[in-house]
């Protein structure tokens, strides 16, 4: 993998972590009931299930600085909402006071969010349709001074990150797949990278 990948995971093991392919091995460690093999968007990903709340795979911290321009993707197959929010990709940022990233759903939408500890963007669209892998990417191109949206390879929206100065990044907290709300549906291919996407490389 090229050094612009700060993180991926495949989610192809059968059972227990989920291994980074990176030469960083931020691994992420399963709870008590770990999220279960699937058949995904590419090969197999994991199964989570909300309603344990112990389906979780966490503990890959300070993935990138957050000074600078990142971006994270992942596919998902979303199933029922089961509060107010489910989160697939949590690594902070859902509210003002939280530093970091996240993809975050409700009944109606899909939420892109990041934060710095005072302000936090965050970008919203309709919430992929149940039963179908859908592809999201978050850019955060702080030379644009933009926050961007990708949809399965098309450009969604933006945001300006003029109010977003500090460090979108929390080194003690770390990520989690299907942490924070929870989450129920299929995971895959979850990746982070040390630099910010450009629209052809997303659509390719």
């Amino acid at each position: 993998w090229s050094s612009q990948y700060a993180g991926v995971w495949h989610l192809g093991e059968p059972t227990g972590a989920a291994l980074d392919s990176t030469s960083g091995h931020r691994d992420l460690t399963p709870g008590a009931a770990p999220p279960a093999s699937t058949p995904a968007a590419i090969g197999d990903g994991r199964a989570f299930d909300e309603a344990s709340m112990m389906d979780v795979l966490c503990g890959a911290t300070a993935i990138v600085d957050g000074a600078g321009s990142f971006s994270y993707s992942a596919w998902m197959n979303v199933g029922t909402v089961e509060g107010a929010f489910d989160t697939p990709l949590g690594a902070g940022g859902e509210s003002a006071d939280s530093q970091g990233f996240s993809f975050e759903l409700t009944a109606t939408t899909m939420r892109a969010d990041v934060g710095d500890g005072v302000t936090n963007e965050y970008l919203e669209d309709v919430r992929p349709v149940e039963g179908t892998w859908t592809s999201v990417v978050a850019v955060v191109d702080r030379a644009a001074g933009q926050f961007q949206l990708y949809h399965d390879g098309g450009y969604d929206q933006m945001v300006e990150l003029s109010a977003i100065t500090g460090v979108i990044s929390n080194p003690g907290r770390p990520m989690c797949l299907g942490g924070s709300y929870g989450f129920t549906g299929g995971l895959d291919e979850v990746r982070v990278y040390s630099a910010a996407l450009s629209s052809a490389w997303i659509r390719a």
